[in-house]
């Protein structure tokens, strides 16, 4: 029975005297000969990455929150909370509809919210909808 080359990479069988395989093109010269019955095992290939592991992908996932000041003007939150609190206008500027809508149905929750919304506006406590403090004004 023949021995045969096989390649490093791909594992196909090769000539004896072929440098490179002629499947993928890797250099098979001087490799050690296995015999055609036995299997081949291909060993992982590691590649370098091709940018900076420290380069800084930003990715948004629904229901996490990001750090730092909201977006939202403080001073719009308070205008609308004054003008249209009772209608809550101002949770929508923030992005909390659901109880926009619950202070649209109950007139501010019944006035007592508006006022707490209020105070806490001035007192720079508001969070928007993704949690972030509406500080800036």
């Amino acid at each position: 029975m023949s021995q045969k080359y096989f390649c490093p990479n791909c594992g196909s069988a090769q000539d004896p005297e072929a440098k490179f395989c002629q499947n993928c093109g890797s250099q098979i010269k001087g490799q050690a000969q296995q015999s055609q019955n036995q299997p081949v095992t291909q060993q992982p290939v590691i590649m370098a990455p091709s940018q900076s592991v420290s380069q800084v992908v930003e990715v948004n996932v629904p229901g996490t929150y990001q750090v730092g000041p909201s977006q939202k003007s403080r001073l719009t939150a308070l205008v609308l909370c004054l003008i249209f609190g009772w209608a809550g206008i101002h949770r929508f500027y923030v992005g909390k509809v659901g109880s926009g809508i619950l202070y649209l149905l109950t007139v501010g929750i019944w006035g007592i919210g508006w006022a707490i919304d209020c105070i806490v506006i001035l007192l720079g406590g508001f969070k928007d909808a993704t949690n972030q403090m509406v500080t800036t004004w």
